[in-house]
Protein backbone atom coordinates (compact mmCIF):
# COMPACT_ATOMS: atom_id res chain seq x y z
CA UNK A 1 0.00 0.00 0.00
CA UNK A 2 0.82 3.22 -0.75
CA UNK A 3 1.26 6.31 2.01
CA UNK A 4 -0.34 9.42 0.48
CA UNK A 5 0.55 12.76 1.92
CA UNK A 6 -2.11 15.33 2.65
CA UNK A 7 -0.76 17.15 -0.72
CA UNK A 8 -2.77 14.34 -2.38
CA UNK A 9 -6.63 14.68 -2.87
CA UNK A 10 -9.36 12.28 -1.94
CA UNK A 11 -9.41 9.32 -3.68
CA UNK A 12 -11.69 9.47 -6.57
CA UNK A 13 -12.82 5.72 -7.44
CA UNK A 14 -13.57 5.92 -11.23
CA UNK A 15 -14.80 2.53 -13.62
CA UNK A 16 -13.78 2.20 -17.04
CA UNK A 17 -16.69 1.83 -19.74
CA UNK A 18 -19.44 2.71 -16.55
CA UNK A 19 -18.70 5.80 -15.48
CA UNK A 20 -18.69 9.40 -17.35
CA UNK A 21 -15.37 10.72 -18.15
CA UNK A 22 -16.65 13.74 -17.89
CA UNK A 23 -16.68 13.89 -14.06
CA UNK A 24 -13.51 14.91 -13.90
CA UNK A 25 -14.40 18.59 -15.27
CA UNK A 26 -15.94 18.58 -11.71
CA UNK A 27 -13.72 17.77 -9.56
CA UNK A 28 -11.59 20.32 -8.19
CA UNK A 29 -8.73 19.77 -10.49
CA UNK A 30 -9.95 21.56 -13.33
CA UNK A 31 -8.22 24.51 -14.46
CA UNK A 32 -4.83 23.03 -12.13
CA UNK A 33 -1.25 22.40 -13.00
CA UNK A 34 0.18 19.21 -10.94
CA UNK A 35 0.71 15.67 -11.36
CA UNK A 36 -1.51 12.25 -11.06
CA UNK A 37 -1.43 9.10 -10.19
CA UNK A 38 -3.79 5.68 -11.14
CA UNK A 39 -3.87 2.80 -9.00
CA UNK A 40 -5.72 -0.34 -8.90
CA UNK A 41 -9.48 -0.57 -6.97
CA UNK A 42 -7.51 -2.15 -4.17
CA UNK A 43 -4.47 0.77 -4.41
CA UNK A 44 -1.81 -2.23 -4.00
CA UNK A 45 -0.15 -1.21 -7.49
CA UNK A 46 0.32 2.01 -9.36
CA UNK A 47 -0.96 1.75 -13.15
CA UNK A 48 0.41 5.66 -14.36
CA UNK A 49 2.04 8.06 -13.12
CA UNK A 50 1.51 11.49 -14.82
CA UNK A 51 1.47 15.12 -15.48
CA UNK A 52 -0.18 18.24 -16.51
CA UNK A 53 1.91 21.51 -17.06
CA UNK A 54 -1.39 23.39 -16.84
CA UNK A 55 -0.92 26.16 -19.41
CA UNK A 56 -2.55 24.46 -22.30
CA UNK A 57 -3.80 20.99 -20.56
CA UNK A 58 -4.76 20.83 -17.00
CA UNK A 59 -5.50 17.87 -14.86
CA UNK A 60 -8.79 17.32 -16.10
CA UNK A 61 -8.11 17.35 -19.36
CA UNK A 62 -5.08 14.47 -19.09
CA UNK A 63 -7.58 12.37 -16.52
CA UNK A 64 -10.36 12.92 -19.24
CA UNK A 65 -7.58 11.96 -22.10
CA UNK A 66 -6.29 8.17 -19.90
CA UNK A 67 -9.85 6.67 -19.38
CA UNK A 68 -11.25 7.48 -22.85
CA UNK A 69 -8.13 5.52 -24.46
CA UNK A 70 -6.67 9.03 -25.92
CA UNK A 71 -3.32 8.91 -23.22
CA UNK A 72 -1.05 5.89 -22.24
CA UNK A 73 -1.70 2.48 -23.90
CA UNK A 74 -1.53 1.23 -20.79
CA UNK A 75 -4.27 3.19 -19.22
CA UNK A 76 -6.41 2.57 -22.67
CA UNK A 77 -6.35 -1.22 -22.32
CA UNK A 78 -6.97 -1.60 -18.95
CA UNK A 79 -10.50 0.52 -19.81
CA UNK A 80 -11.54 -1.83 -22.33
CA UNK A 81 -12.11 -4.54 -19.83
CA UNK A 82 -14.08 -2.27 -17.28
CA UNK A 83 -11.08 -2.05 -14.86
CA UNK A 84 -11.75 -0.05 -11.54
CA UNK A 85 -9.27 2.76 -11.04
CA UNK A 86 -8.53 4.64 -8.14
CA UNK A 87 -7.37 8.25 -9.13
CA UNK A 88 -5.26 10.87 -7.20
CA UNK A 89 -3.64 14.26 -7.93
CA UNK A 90 -1.89 16.63 -5.93
CA UNK A 91 -1.09 20.17 -7.51
CA UNK A 92 2.47 21.11 -8.04
CA UNK A 93 4.78 24.22 -9.21
CA UNK A 94 7.22 22.19 -11.26
CA UNK A 95 4.81 19.22 -12.77
CA UNK A 96 7.59 17.58 -14.56
CA UNK A 97 9.75 17.68 -11.72
CA UNK A 98 7.27 16.15 -9.37
CA UNK A 99 6.58 13.93 -11.33
CA UNK A 100 10.17 12.26 -12.09
CA UNK A 101 10.11 12.43 -8.02
CA UNK A 102 7.21 10.73 -7.46
CA UNK A 103 8.13 8.04 -10.27
CA UNK A 104 11.55 6.93 -8.68
CA UNK A 105 9.62 7.09 -5.21
CA UNK A 106 7.21 4.73 -6.30
CA UNK A 107 9.79 2.51 -8.03
CA UNK A 108 9.05 -0.70 -5.94
CA UNK A 109 5.63 -0.42 -7.24
CA UNK A 110 5.82 1.22 -10.50
CA UNK A 111 8.68 0.15 -12.79
CA UNK A 112 7.72 2.04 -16.11
CA UNK A 113 9.18 5.42 -17.36
CA UNK A 114 11.97 5.39 -14.94
CA UNK A 115 13.94 6.60 -17.37
CA UNK A 116 12.58 10.26 -17.11
CA UNK A 117 13.91 10.70 -13.75
CA UNK A 118 17.08 9.27 -14.24
CA UNK A 119 17.97 11.80 -16.55
CA UNK A 120 17.83 15.07 -15.16
CA UNK A 121 17.92 17.09 -18.15
CA UNK A 122 14.22 16.22 -18.84
CA UNK A 123 13.30 17.89 -16.08
CA UNK A 124 12.02 21.38 -16.78
CA UNK A 125 14.02 23.46 -14.25
CA UNK A 126 17.15 24.18 -13.47
CA UNK A 127 19.14 21.70 -11.74
CA UNK A 128 18.08 20.53 -8.66
CA UNK A 129 19.54 20.63 -5.46
CA UNK A 130 19.32 17.63 -2.89
CA UNK A 131 17.58 19.55 -0.50
CA UNK A 132 14.75 20.29 -3.02
CA UNK A 133 14.66 16.46 -3.96
CA UNK A 134 14.34 15.88 -0.23
CA UNK A 135 11.40 18.49 0.51
CA UNK A 136 9.53 18.09 -2.71
CA UNK A 137 9.78 13.82 -1.64
CA UNK A 138 8.33 14.48 1.46
CA UNK A 139 6.05 16.98 0.30
CA UNK A 140 4.19 14.05 -1.56
CA UNK A 141 4.91 11.13 0.65
CA UNK A 142 4.22 8.10 -1.30
CA UNK A 143 6.25 5.38 0.64
CA UNK A 144 4.83 2.10 0.54
CA UNK A 145 5.76 1.92 4.83
CA UNK A 146 8.13 3.86 6.88
CA UNK A 147 10.67 1.49 6.76
CA UNK A 148 11.40 2.16 3.20
CA UNK A 149 11.03 5.65 3.66
CA UNK A 150 15.24 5.84 4.15
CA UNK A 151 15.30 3.07 1.79
CA UNK A 152 13.07 5.01 -1.52
CA UNK A 153 14.67 8.45 -0.13
CA UNK A 154 18.30 7.40 -0.70
CA UNK A 155 18.42 4.54 -3.04
CA UNK A 156 15.93 5.84 -5.67
CA UNK A 157 15.24 9.59 -5.67
CA UNK A 158 18.32 10.92 -4.92
CA UNK A 159 20.74 8.31 -6.91
CA UNK A 160 18.43 8.50 -9.95
CA UNK A 161 18.91 12.19 -9.80
CA UNK A 162 22.80 12.30 -9.26
CA UNK A 163 22.81 13.00 -5.55
CA UNK A 164 24.19 10.67 -2.60
CA UNK A 165 22.51 11.38 0.95
CA UNK A 166 24.37 8.28 1.78
CA UNK A 167 27.20 10.22 1.26
CA UNK A 168 26.04 12.89 3.55
CA UNK A 169 23.85 10.49 6.14
CA UNK A 170 28.37 9.21 6.42
CA UNK A 171 29.41 13.19 6.31
CA UNK A 172 27.11 14.18 8.99
CA UNK A 173 27.82 11.02 11.33
CA UNK A 174 31.27 11.63 10.96
CA UNK A 175 30.23 15.35 11.92
CA UNK A 176 28.74 14.03 14.78
CA UNK A 177 31.42 12.11 15.92
CA UNK A 178 34.16 14.62 15.94
CA UNK A 179 31.95 17.12 17.49
CA UNK A 180 30.88 14.81 20.57
CA UNK A 181 34.84 14.05 20.77
CA UNK A 182 35.37 17.70 22.07
CA UNK A 183 32.09 17.88 24.12
CA UNK A 184 34.30 17.69 26.98
CA UNK A 185 37.15 19.78 26.06
CA UNK A 186 38.81 21.91 28.28
CA UNK A 187 40.42 23.83 25.74
CA UNK A 188 37.81 26.69 24.93
CA UNK A 189 39.36 29.03 22.73
CA UNK A 190 40.95 25.94 20.10
CA UNK A 191 37.58 23.59 20.69
CA UNK A 192 35.16 27.12 19.97
CA UNK A 193 37.02 27.56 16.71
CA UNK A 194 36.49 23.65 15.54
CA UNK A 195 32.86 23.67 16.66
CA UNK A 196 32.34 26.88 14.49
CA UNK A 197 34.21 24.70 11.79
CA UNK A 198 32.10 21.69 11.90
CA UNK A 199 29.11 23.97 11.85
CA UNK A 200 30.17 25.50 8.85
CA UNK A 201 30.93 22.10 7.31
CA UNK A 202 27.85 20.92 8.67
CA UNK A 203 25.86 23.83 6.92
CA UNK A 204 27.03 23.09 3.41
CA UNK A 205 26.43 18.80 3.85
CA UNK A 206 23.08 18.63 1.92
CA UNK A 207 20.23 16.57 3.41
CA UNK A 208 20.05 12.55 4.98
CA UNK A 209 16.51 12.22 4.66
CA UNK A 210 13.83 14.08 6.98
CA UNK A 211 13.86 11.85 9.95
CA UNK A 212 17.66 10.79 10.03
CA UNK A 213 18.05 14.48 9.12
CA UNK A 214 16.66 15.56 12.57
CA UNK A 215 18.05 12.63 14.72
CA UNK A 216 21.67 13.75 13.33
CA UNK A 217 21.11 17.23 13.69
CA UNK A 218 19.94 16.74 17.35
CA UNK A 219 22.81 14.52 18.17
CA UNK A 220 25.24 16.96 16.49
CA UNK A 221 23.54 19.83 18.09
CA UNK A 222 23.81 18.54 21.29
CA UNK A 223 27.02 17.82 21.45
CA UNK A 224 27.66 21.23 20.55
CA UNK A 225 25.85 22.55 22.85
CA UNK A 226 26.66 20.58 25.83
CA UNK A 227 30.28 21.91 25.33
CA UNK A 228 28.98 25.50 25.25
CA UNK A 229 27.35 24.93 28.70
CA UNK A 230 30.33 23.44 29.60
CA UNK A 231 32.51 26.83 28.99
CA UNK A 232 29.74 28.87 29.91
CA UNK A 233 29.38 27.47 33.30
CA UNK A 234 33.55 27.46 33.64
CA UNK A 235 33.62 30.82 32.53
CA UNK A 236 30.67 31.88 35.59
CA UNK A 237 32.59 30.25 37.79
CA UNK A 238 36.18 31.40 36.91
CA UNK A 239 34.23 35.10 36.87
CA UNK A 240 33.05 34.37 40.44
CA UNK A 241 36.60 32.94 41.29
CA UNK A 242 38.29 36.27 39.60
CA UNK A 243 36.19 38.46 41.57
CA UNK A 244 37.24 36.82 44.86
CA UNK A 245 40.60 36.71 43.73
CA UNK A 246 40.28 40.69 43.05
CA UNK A 247 38.73 41.67 46.39
CA UNK A 248 41.91 39.78 48.16
CA UNK A 249 44.29 41.35 45.83
CA UNK A 250 42.97 44.70 46.68
CA UNK A 251 43.50 43.50 50.72
CA UNK A 252 47.30 42.63 49.99
CA UNK A 253 47.39 46.53 48.11
CA UNK A 254 46.05 48.00 50.70
CA UNK A 255 48.09 46.00 53.24
CA UNK A 256 50.99 47.29 51.13
CA UNK A 257 50.43 50.37 50.97
CA UNK A 258 50.11 50.64 54.55
CA UNK A 259 53.96 49.31 54.85
CA UNK A 260 55.63 51.51 51.85
CA UNK A 261 56.81 54.07 53.93
CA UNK A 262 58.14 52.09 57.08
CA UNK A 263 61.88 52.24 58.23
CA UNK A 264 61.75 49.21 59.94
CA UNK A 265 63.16 47.43 57.47
CA UNK A 266 63.67 44.01 58.24
CA UNK A 267 60.48 43.11 59.94
CA UNK A 268 58.56 44.96 56.32
CA UNK A 269 60.87 43.65 54.55
CA UNK A 270 60.13 39.97 55.93
CA UNK A 271 56.26 41.15 55.42
CA UNK A 272 56.38 42.49 52.05
CA UNK A 273 57.92 38.86 51.15
CA UNK A 274 54.91 37.36 52.51
CA UNK A 275 52.15 39.58 50.91
CA UNK A 276 54.62 38.50 47.46
CA UNK A 277 53.80 34.65 48.80
CA UNK A 278 50.41 35.09 49.30
CA UNK A 279 49.71 37.13 45.56
CA UNK A 280 51.48 34.55 44.15
CA UNK A 281 49.11 32.04 45.83
CA UNK A 282 46.02 33.68 44.37
CA UNK A 283 44.80 33.39 41.15
CA UNK A 284 43.87 35.80 38.44
CA UNK A 285 42.13 38.86 38.60
CA UNK A 286 40.83 38.36 35.14
CA UNK A 287 42.83 40.53 32.23
CA UNK A 288 40.68 43.67 33.04
CA UNK A 289 42.30 43.77 36.30
CA UNK A 290 45.27 41.84 37.03
CA UNK A 291 47.87 44.26 35.17
CA UNK A 292 46.06 47.55 37.39
CA UNK A 293 46.30 45.47 40.71
CA UNK A 294 50.01 44.00 40.07
CA UNK A 295 51.15 47.98 38.96
CA UNK A 296 49.68 48.95 42.12
CA UNK A 297 51.44 46.17 44.41
CA UNK A 298 54.53 46.53 42.75
CA UNK A 299 54.10 50.35 43.15
CA UNK A 300 53.77 50.18 46.95
CA UNK A 301 56.56 47.61 47.16
CA UNK A 302 58.83 50.12 45.47
CA UNK A 303 58.39 53.00 47.59
CA UNK A 304 59.76 50.73 50.82
CA UNK A 305 62.35 49.28 48.71
CA UNK A 306 63.82 52.02 46.99
CA UNK A 307 63.52 53.87 50.57
CA UNK A 308 65.62 50.74 52.38
CA UNK A 309 67.95 51.41 49.41
CA UNK A 310 68.70 54.63 49.65
CA UNK A 311 68.91 54.14 53.62
CA UNK A 312 71.50 51.28 53.17
CA UNK A 313 73.51 53.21 50.19
CA UNK A 314 73.50 55.86 52.40
CA UNK A 315 75.11 53.44 55.09
CA UNK A 316 77.07 52.20 52.75
CA UNK A 317 79.06 55.34 52.05
CA UNK A 318 79.08 56.56 55.67
CA UNK A 319 80.89 52.80 56.48
CA UNK A 320 83.27 53.07 53.48
CA UNK A 321 84.39 56.78 54.90
CA UNK A 322 85.32 55.15 57.87
CA UNK A 323 87.11 51.97 56.43
CA UNK A 324 88.92 54.35 54.51
CA UNK A 325 89.72 55.83 57.68
CA UNK A 326 91.00 53.02 59.45
CA UNK A 327 93.36 51.99 56.52
CA UNK A 328 94.78 55.57 56.34
CA UNK A 329 96.08 55.11 60.15
CA UNK A 330 97.27 51.73 59.58
CA UNK A 331 99.21 53.13 56.81
CA UNK A 332 100.71 55.75 58.98
CA UNK A 333 101.25 53.37 61.89
CA UNK A 334 103.22 50.76 59.19
CA UNK A 335 105.12 54.02 57.73
CA UNK A 336 106.45 55.19 61.12
CA UNK A 337 107.26 51.90 62.19
CA UNK A 338 109.64 51.38 58.91
CA UNK A 339 110.98 54.59 59.01
CA UNK A 340 111.50 54.57 62.81
CA UNK A 341 109.75 57.36 63.49
CA UNK A 342 106.91 56.24 65.24
CA UNK A 343 105.87 57.89 68.93
CA UNK A 344 104.58 56.81 71.29
CA UNK A 345 101.99 59.80 71.57
CA UNK A 346 101.51 58.65 67.88
CA UNK A 347 100.21 55.46 69.10
CA UNK A 348 98.49 56.44 71.51
CA UNK A 349 96.00 59.25 69.54
CA UNK A 350 95.92 56.46 66.65
CA UNK A 351 94.23 53.93 69.33
CA UNK A 352 91.77 56.99 70.59
CA UNK A 353 90.90 57.83 66.71
CA UNK A 354 90.10 53.71 66.20
CA UNK A 355 88.00 53.33 69.29
CA UNK A 356 86.07 56.61 68.08
CA UNK A 357 85.97 54.89 64.47
CA UNK A 358 84.60 51.88 66.19
CA UNK A 359 81.94 53.88 68.49
CA UNK A 360 80.53 55.80 65.07
CA UNK A 361 80.51 52.44 63.42
CA UNK A 362 78.06 51.21 65.77
CA UNK A 363 75.83 53.94 65.23
CA UNK A 364 75.06 53.64 61.68
CA UNK A 365 72.50 51.25 60.90
CA UNK A 366 72.87 48.09 58.26
CA UNK A 367 74.22 48.18 54.57
CA UNK A 368 73.51 46.18 51.75
CA UNK A 369 74.08 42.63 52.20
CA UNK A 370 76.23 41.76 49.65
CA UNK A 371 78.31 44.85 51.33
CA UNK A 372 78.62 44.21 54.82
CA UNK A 373 80.79 40.82 55.27
CA UNK A 374 83.26 42.81 52.76
CA UNK A 375 83.21 46.26 54.54
CA UNK A 376 83.51 44.72 58.17
CA UNK A 377 86.64 42.47 56.98
CA UNK A 378 88.28 45.37 56.16
CA UNK A 379 87.42 47.49 59.12
CA UNK A 380 88.36 45.09 61.31
CA UNK A 381 91.62 44.48 59.87
CA UNK A 382 92.18 48.15 59.75
CA UNK A 383 91.59 48.50 63.49
CA UNK A 384 93.39 45.63 64.12
CA UNK A 385 96.52 46.80 62.44
CA UNK A 386 96.44 49.87 64.76
CA UNK A 387 95.74 48.17 67.93
CA UNK A 388 98.68 45.26 67.02
CA UNK A 389 100.74 48.02 66.20
CA UNK A 390 100.02 50.01 69.23
CA UNK A 391 100.97 46.98 70.85
CA UNK A 392 104.40 46.23 69.55
CA UNK A 393 105.68 49.70 69.84
CA UNK A 394 104.35 48.87 73.99
CA UNK A 395 106.54 46.22 73.84
CA UNK A 396 109.12 47.89 72.18
CA UNK A 397 108.90 50.54 74.89
CA UNK A 398 108.35 48.22 77.52
CA UNK A 399 111.98 46.55 76.46
CA UNK A 400 114.02 49.36 76.02
CA UNK A 401 112.34 50.51 79.87
CA UNK A 402 113.18 46.57 81.21
CA UNK A 403 116.92 46.87 79.64
CA UNK A 404 117.09 50.81 81.25
CA UNK A 405 115.94 49.38 84.68
CA UNK A 406 118.38 46.09 84.36
CA UNK A 407 121.33 48.53 83.88
CA UNK A 408 120.26 50.92 86.35
CA UNK A 409 120.01 48.21 88.81
CA UNK A 410 123.31 46.84 88.08
CA UNK A 411 125.20 50.32 88.86
CA UNK A 412 122.89 51.22 91.73
CA UNK A 413 124.33 47.20 93.35
CA UNK A 414 127.98 48.05 92.48
CA UNK A 415 127.42 51.17 94.26
CA UNK A 416 125.64 49.39 97.02
CA UNK A 417 128.72 46.98 97.13
CA UNK A 418 131.31 49.74 96.80
CA UNK A 419 129.30 51.59 100.05
CA UNK A 420 129.72 48.51 101.91
CA UNK A 421 133.24 48.07 101.62
CA UNK A 422 133.75 52.13 102.20
CA UNK A 423 132.03 51.36 105.29
CA UNK A 424 133.60 48.39 106.30
CA UNK A 425 137.06 50.46 105.67
CA UNK A 426 135.89 53.60 107.84
CA UNK A 427 135.08 51.04 110.73
CA UNK A 428 138.60 49.37 110.31
CA UNK A 429 139.81 53.00 110.49
CA UNK A 430 137.52 53.87 113.62
CA UNK A 431 138.41 50.65 115.06
CA UNK A 432 142.23 52.24 114.92
CA UNK A 433 141.60 55.09 116.13
CA UNK A 434 139.93 54.26 119.00
CA UNK A 435 142.42 51.77 120.22
CA UNK A 436 144.94 54.37 119.71
CA UNK A 437 142.43 56.53 121.78
CA UNK A 438 142.20 54.49 124.64
CA UNK A 439 146.34 53.52 124.20
CA UNK A 440 147.82 56.95 124.37
CA UNK A 441 150.59 57.31 126.59
CA UNK A 442 150.64 59.72 129.29
CA UNK A 443 152.57 62.70 128.39
CA UNK A 444 152.81 66.29 128.17
CA UNK A 445 150.76 65.86 124.80
CA UNK A 446 148.56 63.41 125.69
CA UNK A 447 145.75 65.02 126.50
CA UNK A 448 145.98 66.98 122.70
CA UNK A 449 146.46 63.32 121.15
CA UNK A 450 143.36 62.43 123.09
CA UNK A 451 141.04 65.14 121.68
CA UNK A 452 142.51 64.37 117.84
CA UNK A 453 141.79 61.24 118.26
CA UNK A 454 138.43 62.27 119.58
CA UNK A 455 137.60 64.56 116.33
CA UNK A 456 138.79 61.72 114.01
CA UNK A 457 136.49 59.03 115.56
CA UNK A 458 133.64 61.48 115.49
CA UNK A 459 134.09 62.16 112.10
CA UNK A 460 134.76 58.66 111.25
CA UNK A 461 131.57 57.83 112.70
CA UNK A 462 129.53 60.64 110.86
CA UNK A 463 130.82 59.40 107.84
CA UNK A 464 130.06 56.18 108.38
CA UNK A 465 126.40 57.10 109.13
CA UNK A 466 126.28 59.23 106.16
CA UNK A 467 127.21 55.94 104.35
CA UNK A 468 125.01 53.73 105.58
CA UNK A 469 122.21 56.25 104.88
CA UNK A 470 123.80 56.59 101.42
CA UNK A 471 123.24 52.42 101.28
CA UNK A 472 120.37 52.02 102.66
CA UNK A 473 118.72 54.57 99.76
CA UNK A 474 120.56 52.49 97.07
CA UNK A 475 119.01 49.04 98.79
CA UNK A 476 115.63 50.52 98.82
CA UNK A 477 116.08 51.75 95.25
CA UNK A 478 117.31 48.06 94.35
CA UNK A 479 114.35 46.64 95.80
CA UNK A 480 111.69 48.93 94.07
CA UNK A 481 113.30 48.18 90.84
CA UNK A 482 113.27 44.30 91.30
CA UNK A 483 109.58 44.56 91.96
CA UNK A 484 109.21 46.68 89.02
CA UNK A 485 110.90 44.03 86.98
Amino acid sequence: MVNFSRAWSRPFRFVCGVDNPNVFSKLSCKGKAGIYVFTNEYDSQVLYVGKAEGTSVDICDRLRSHVTDKGNDGIGDLSTHGETFIIRWAECRNPAFSESVAIILLQPLFSKRLEWAVDRRSIDMQVPSADQCVWEAQRLGLFPSEVDYYNNLVKNLCQALGFDIGQNRCLKEELCEKAESYKNSTDWKATSEVLKALQGQWKKVGSAGREIDDYLWNRFKNAVNQFYERRQNYFQQLEYAQQENKKKKENIIREAESLSYSSDWKTTGEAFKKLAAQWKIIGSAGKEHENELWESFRQAQDIFFTQKNNFFQDNLRKKEKLVNAAENLTNNQITAIVTGKIDIGDVSVAIQRVKELQAEWKTIGSVPKDDADRLWYRFKKACDCVFASAEEERKRKQNEWRCKMLELLKRKREQAEKLRDSIEHDRDVLGRAEDSYYNVRPGSRAEEIRASLRDKRAALEEKIRSKRTRLDELEGSIRDIQSKL
